[in-house]
């Protein structure tokens, strides 16, 4: 979550300094870290959500829309890995050490796939001490 977080940033900053779309600074950036593509790049670094999570059931979806509706249905917490998307319940967000009721989580509506949504949660995993160094 910080890798992809700290490369937005940098691509923003780029993207100023140098007069490119973002996108294109991201590609950059990708290829900073030794990747084809900003996608390759976000897809590897984007498992904060599932590297301890084996004692649950998920579901899983390979579209943002088919996981936003189920998420919609069920009240869950819509989460990503590696570029496919699944839903949660509480306890598995309570499993991660992260409180479920949270008032962060009614901000981003439980999802945590747009860029703002992640740097919300990034500050209050920061703040309870979750990341690893």
């Amino acid at each position: 979550m910080k890798s992809i977080i700290d490369a937005k940033k940098r691509a923003k900053s780029i993207s100023k300094e140098q007069n490119l779309k973002q996108k294109e600074a991201l590609e950059l950036v990708a290829n900073e870290h030794g990747y084809d593509s900003w996608k390759a790049f976000k897809d590897a670094e984007d498992v904060f959500w599932y590297h301890k999570a084996s004692p649950f059931l998920t579901q899983w979806f390979t579209t943002y829309r088919e996981a936003k509706d189920y998420q919609k249905e069920t009240s869950g917490y819509l989460l990503t890995y590696k570029g496919q998307y699944f839903v949660v319940d509480e306890a598995y967000i309570e499993h991660l050490g992260i409180p479920a009721t949270a008032p962060v989580w009614d901000k981003i509506d439980r999802d945590v796939n747009s860029p703002e949504s992640l740097e919300k949660i990034y500050d209050l995993v920061k703040k309870l001490g979750i990341l690893k160094p």
